[in-house]
């Protein structure tokens, strides 16, 4: 995710081959489309709060700042205030990026849209070697009284199994399946607390032994000061593995 967002530069890691440019880069002077921010690990969190702060970053392995010149635009089905309490979104990055916030409402809200969206997608669907797919009434109906916990996603992964199915582009209701959605594991405040802390020290190790331990050079890439890290190496018992500068 690093280095799709910032790019690397050649032997930064393993495969690193050949210098990449990361879509902070592509997106220069335009706009930049962050699908599920709330998927980013801490870490990224922490590089990309950096990075909309100062205005500029580094590709991963680099040592030359890079401006960041893009407008953000952030999506996420994801409770971001619940993330926060729970220690698993930063506060200072959902400040920034909710500046203007708007809520997309679900799917099972503007059900007189499906029918429609159902057409277009249809249409997006089709293959010129085969038949054109269309629905009746009836299973319009059928896609109006379905609640979507998978909003647009479940709706086209629906319609892709009815098309499948269908012999001579008439999708019948018999080709519509709903599936129920898996009921969600929580984990225990402990547990996932624990687990983010894990990770957390997984990543400050990683990218010590990537700067042969310079704490200044980890501290900017995690978007934290260096007094911060040394608080840090200090609560995961990492304080012989960093120098400073």
């Amino acid at each position: 995710v690093e280095g799709e967002l910032f790019g690397h530069e050649r032997g930064a890691f393993t495969d690193a081959v050949a210098s990449r440019v990361g879509a902070f880069e592509r997106a220069r002077g335009g706009t930049l489309f962050l699908d599920e921010v709330s998927d980013l690990p801490l870490a990224i969190q922490g590089r990309l709060l950096n990075a909309i702060e100062t205005g500029k970053y580094r590709r991963v392995g680099g040592r030359e700042f890079l401006k960041s010149d893009v407008r953000l635009i952030a999506s996420t089905h994801n409770d971001l205030p619940a993330m926060i309490a729970d220690d698993t979104f930063r506060s200072d990055l959902y400040y920034r990026l909710a500046g203007i916030a708007h809520r997309m409402p679900a799917l099972r809200e503007r059900r007189e849209d499906i029918p429609a969206l159902a057409d277009a997608l249809l249409v997006r669907m089709h293959d010129p070697k085969a038949y054109r797919c269309y629905i009746g009434e009836d299973v319009r109906a059928l896609l109006v009284s379905h609640d979507y916990p998978g909003n647009i996603r479940e709706l086209k992964n629906i319609l892709q199994r009815a098309v499948s199915l269908s012999t001579d582009g008439h999708i019948k209701a018999e080709h519509i399946e709903f599936e129920k959605a898996p009921a969600a594991k929580k984990l225990s405040a402990n547990k996932q607390g624990q687990s983010i802390k894990q990770m957390e020290a997984e990543r400050i190790s990683e990218l010590l032994i990537q700067h042969q331990g310079h704490r200044r050079i980890v501290a900017d890439e995690l978007g934290i000061s260096e007094r911060t890290l040394y608080r840090k190496l200090e609560k995961y018992n990492l304080i012989d593995t960093g120098k400073s500068g």
